[in-house]
């Protein structure tokens, strides 16, 4: 499945379930090859992220924010 698609599938869904998606491309691209805990590393940085509000309202709005995360 292509990056891209999964985006867009993303912005289509409810929000719930577009911020589990973004957030799990993240963790793929960011820490596939991590162990369980980089993984939740790079999962705690996208949600503190989104706690400050600095980089989008929601979760797919972080990742895909300019030069934070593999997806930009």
């Amino acid at each position: 499945m292509k990056l891209a698609w999964l985006l867009w599938l993303a912005s289509a869904l409810p929000q719930p379930v577009a911020d589990r998606t973004c957030l799990a491309a993240t963790i793929y691209l960011e820490a596939q090859s991590q162990s369980a805990l980089g993984q939740l590393a790079v999962a705690e940085v996208a949600q503190r992220r989104r706690t400050t509000g600095r980089w989008g309202k929601n979760l797919c709005d972080v990742v895909e924010a300019r030069d934070q995360f593999a997806l930009s």
